[in-house]
């Protein structure tokens, strides 16, 4: 039965919160599952190219992390939308909440753009400096130039996404996420195949596909927001910037937007690491697609954990303190069994998973020692995921940009580096689940450690 945004708010503030949870994440769990499916889609399309299949794949992991770092920054500042959004939704301010979904979305579309021309004018040399094969680079540089293309695009629809998430809304973003993974789903063979009388473009049919169906989400997107079909219809005033909430959104953004940015560039170091061990080609393609099907798993962490910022939010915005707090205990708790099950169930299956997206047997074969040791460390990461979700929710995102940095740059690339040059790639597999066990360990004591007084939308 789906809930109406004030059932859902009700629910929030007075029922049971892992109920809450469930209601507000699995629209969330479905729709991050949508997005995986757009790289999925592009994983498996690619994967059975007649010629080039490994490099293809692995261009396509070496153009991710850096595409990753421009979007981190749509994510952050898409934090701050949730957090502002939700906290004045407990406080029953309808008005701001309308200001603050509009000067979100005036604001990602001309941030989107600047990063979108910068993306794409530096796309040759971002990549070229990783240093990957020349087959591999210049792939990777035509896909991810495409890509940038659609940075506009494709912020609009993160603003939406937790903008709705803010008010409560989680189903409207899953229906437009599966409709538009359906459009990708149909467009990629056509454009990377040359059917229906296309011309045959490989990874850069995969790229236009990608660039559609996300003209159409952001698209869909804007006329949802201003036709009055959701529970808030923005008014073009709206969209004015205002020094005060663009302060406030910068506030709260920024911090996080920079934790996901070092996330981001931690992952593109992270691949310069694995592109410098024996047959990297090879480590690196078992990267992309092992790393794809783990992701896969974290979906239900990511929309228990993105339920905690709504629930948190309204709590706080309604002071109830205590009521945050203990949401985020039952919550964590919970992701971390889910995850003790689905690592078990890669530990045994990781061969046939594999072979569906690849009929590479050596991609096979490092690709399942990937996804057994990286199962190790699993359980463990939903608990950091917890804790920035608690943080993204109280507003205070300063936290979310420690925790990314130490996770990162303190934990995870000195331990990949060094077990790495002893071991090889499965020494840097060894380094990444390890650091999700010290993640865990840091979320905890934080959200132990900081006391939580007030919401951000009571600072001037």
């Amino acid at each position: 039965m789906l809930r109406t945004p004030k059932e859902v708010q009700h629910e929030v503030l007075n029922g049971n919160v892992l109920k809450a949870a469930f209601i507000l994440g699995w629209p969330m769990m479905v729709t991050s599952l949508m997005q995986t499916g757009y790289n999925l889609a592009d994983i498996f399309w690619v994967g059975h190219l007649q010629k080039g299949s490994g490099s293809a794949i692995a261009a396509l992991n070496l153009s991710w992390p850096l595409i990753f770092m421009f979007m981190s920054i749509a994510v952050g500042f898409g934090s701050a939308g949730t957090a502002l959004v939700s906290q004045y939704t407990g406080a029953r301010n309808r008005n701001m909440v309308r200001k603050v979904s509009g000067q979100m979305l005036s604001f990602s579309v001309i941030l989107s753009s600047i990063l979108g021309v910068a993306g794409f004018l530096s796309a040759s040399l971002l990549i070229t400096a990783i240093g990957a094969g020349p087959d591999v680079t210049n792939i990777s540089i035509a896909y991810t130039s495409i890509i940038f293309l659609s940075m506009p695009f494709m912020f609009i629809s993160i603003v939406f996404t937790r903008v709705l998430r803010g008010w409560g809304n989680t189903i409207t973003p899953m229906y437009l996420n599966g409709f538009t993974l359906l459009l990708n789903v149909i467009l990629d063979p056509i454009m990377i195949f040359g059917w229906m009388g296309f011309p045959e473009m490989g990874v850069i049919g995969a790229a236009l596909a990608t660039l559609i169906s996300r003209i159409i989400y952001a698209a869909l997107a804007i006329h949802y927001l201003f036709s009055g079909k959701l529970d808030i219809k923005l008014r073009r005033k709206d969209m004015k910037l205002e020094s005060g909430i663009v302060r406030k959104i910068t506030r709260v953004g920024t911090p996080s937007s920079i934790g996901m940015t070092f996330t981001a560039l931690g992952f593109v170091v992270l691949n310069i690491i694995i592109v410098h061990v024996t047959q990297s080609d090879l480590a690196l393609a078992a990267y992309g697609i092992g790393n794809r099907m783990i992701n896969l798993t974290f979906i239900i962490v990511d929309g228990l954990a993105f339920s905690l910022v709504p629930i948190v939010g309204q709590n706080i915005g309604a002071n109830k303190i205590e009521r945050a707090k203990e949401s985020y205990w039952k919550i964590s708790m919970t992701a971390f069994l889910l995850l003790w099950l689905f690592s078990g169930i890669f530990i045994l299956f990781s061969e046939p998973i594999l072979s569906f997206f690849t009929n590479d047997p050596a991609v096979i074969r490092e690709g399942v020692v990937f996804m057994t040791i990286i199962s190790l460390g699993m359980p463990f990461f939903s608990i950091f995921r917890s804790s920035v979700g608690y943080f993204n929710g109280t507003g205070r995102t300063e936290f979310q940009m420690i925790m990314a940095i130490i996770r990162l740059w303190v934990m995870r690339l000195p331990l990949c580096y060094i077990i790495g040059i002893k071991l090889g790639a499965s020494g840097i597999w060894y380094g990444m689940a390890v650091s999700n066990m010290l993640s865990a360990l840091l979320g905890i004591s934080l959200v132990m450690s900081v006391k939580i007084e007030g919401g951000v939308i009571n600072e001037g």
